[in-house]
C-alpha cells in the first residue's frame, strides 16, 4: 500500500515539472521565439514576383493619323508664330511616335506614352535629324522641349543655338494606338521665340 502512494506522489510532482516550466525556462523560451524570425515575415521580404504585370494603356482612342498615300500634306498649325511661318518646313519621314519600352525575360513590349504636357528633354532620330539644313549637331541630338501653342504641343531647342530647333505638333494616334508628333524644323540663323525673331551669325 505504501508502495502504491508512493509512485502516486512520484508520478505527480513529475508531471507538474513537465507541464509547468520554471519561470526561468518560460523567459528563456521567449526570447527564443523572439530571436527567431517569422517565416511570414521573412518570406514577405524574400519574394520577388516572376511575372510582371501586364500594364493596360489609360487612353484609348482610334487612330487619328492618316498615313495612306493619299493623306492631305502637312498643314502649318495656326498656333505657330506668323513671323516664322514662312521659314519652317516638315515633310513626311519627319514624324515620330512615343513610346515607353518594359524589360520582359526573353525580350520587351512597347508601352503606350507621350510627351509630358511640363515637357521633356527628347532625342531625334537619324531620320529625322538628316533633314535639318543648319549644323550638325553633336550625337546623340537631345533637344528640350517646352509647351507652346494649345495642350500637347511643343517648341524645341538643341543646346548648341545653331543647332536644331522648331516645333513638335501633336497629329493624333496611329492604326496601334501610339501618340504621333510631326517636326517642324526652323532654318537655320532663326531662333523660336515667342516675340521676334532674331538672326545668329
Amino acid at each position: 500500500m505504501t508502495t502504491k502512494k508512493t509512485q502516486t506522489t512520484l508520478l505527480i510532482l513529475l508531471s507538474s515539472f513537465i507541464l509547468t516550466p520554471l519561470p526561468a525556462m518560460a523567459d528563456q523560451a521567449k526570447t527564443a521565439a523572439s530571436n527567431k524570425p517569422s517565416k511570414l515575415i521573412n518570406g514577405s521580404i524574400q519574394h520577388v514576383d516572376q511575372t510582371p504585370m501586364e500594364v493596360t494603356p489609360l487612353v484609348h482612342q482610334f487612330p487619328q493619323v492618316d498615313t495612306s498615300p493619299t493623306a492631305p500634306k502637312a498643314k502649318i498649325p495656326d498656333w505657330v508664330p506668323n513671323y516664322v511661318k514662312a521659314s519652317v518646313y516638315t515633310n513626311e519621314t519627319m514624324t515620330m511616335k512615343v513610346f515607353k519600352r518594359m524589360a520582359l525575360p526573353g525580350g520587351s513590349k512597347k508601352l503606350k506614352a507621350e510627351i509630358p504636357d511640363r515637357g521633356a528633354t527628347i532625342r531625334i532620330k537619324k531620320t529625322v535629324l538628316d533633314n535639318w539644313k543648319g549644323k550638325f549637331p553633336n550625337l546623340p541630338c537631345k533637344v528640350v522641349c517646352e509647351p507652346f501653342g494649345p495642350e500637347g504641343n511643343f517648341k524645341f531647342h538643341n543646346e548648341d543655338p545653331l543647332g536644331p530647333r522648331g516645333y513638335l505638333e501633336r497629329i493624333g494616334r496611329d492604326e496601334e494606338g501610339f501618340v504621333n508628333y510631326r517636326y517642324w524644323f526652323q532654318q537655320p540663323g532663326q531662333t523660336v521665340s515667342e516675340s521676334k525673331s532674331t538672326k545668329v551669325n
